[in-house]
């Protein structure tokens, strides 16, 4: 039997079992709360109206206090909190899923760099225990994550991979700040040897090598069963 998406969150939310595990700060994508007046409404900073107000309120914090195009820093580790980043993908991470496509040569706005493609965590899921988390529970935070920073709809392949932002700085990457249309919170992985060179002609290979160890897979299944 499978239940409808309402019922979904309700589900878990009663099981004390929950909250039993080490569920940590984990922030459940929930729909904008009646009493929100914006709830239909786009809001400022926001490229789409988003449609969960954890989302919403972490392009908010974020876009009022780190600039267009700006390297996350420590600086704003201190003012923001932590901040984590993450990437869906319908396949196991391997070399070829952080090849160079002609769009990653492509400025953004003043992100000139070139680079991969990921966003801002706003799940806290790295606060959690989150491989003893109940596994539909993340398929249910990747598919609203999907609805409110893309528009689009759950895939059953869909995996979340999320590291912190520290672990991409060992491995010499920055993170530039660059909401988009698609994803109000999109920011760009440039890696330390592509800052120097002609966006044309850096090679992806930092990317490719070090990407798929950076990220860490949020364990989940498919289907809700009861």
């Amino acid at each position: 039997m499978f239940l409808p998406e309402s019922q979904q969150l309700d589900r878990f939310t009663k099981h004390s079992t929950i909250f039993e595990l080490n569920t940590g700060d984990l922030v459940l994508l929930e729909p904008v709360p009646q009493d929100k007046v914006e709830t239909d409404f786009q809001r400022r900073h926001e490229p789409h109206a988003v449609k969960y107000w954890e989302v919403r309120k972490r392009v908010m914090e974020i876009a009022e206090d780190i600039p267009f195009g700006a390297q996350i820093s420590q600086d704003h580790l201190n003012r923001l909190g932590q901040i984590d980043i993450a990437c869906i993908e319908n396949s196991a991470l391997n070399t070829n899923s952080f090849k160079f496509r002609s769009r990653d040569r492509l400025p953004i706005g003043s992100v000139t760099f070139p680079g991969k493609s990921a966003f801002v965590d706003p799940t806290r899921f790295l606060n959690t225990d989150f491989c003893n988390l109940p596994p539909n529970l993340v398929r249910l935070q990747i598919e609203r994550l999907r609805q409110s920073l893309f528009g689009v709809e759950y895939d059953r392949r869909d995996n979340l991979y999320i590291a912190p932002i520290q672990k991409f700085w060992e491995y010499g990457f920055t993170a530039f700040w660059s909401p988009i249309q698609t994803n109000p919170l999109h920011v760009r992985l440039v890696h330390e040897s592509a800052l120097d060179d002609d966006p044309r002609f850096v090679d992806d290979t930092p990317w490719k090598q070090f990407l798929p160890e950076i990220f860490q897979k949020v364990p989940k299944t498919d289907f809700l069963e009861v």
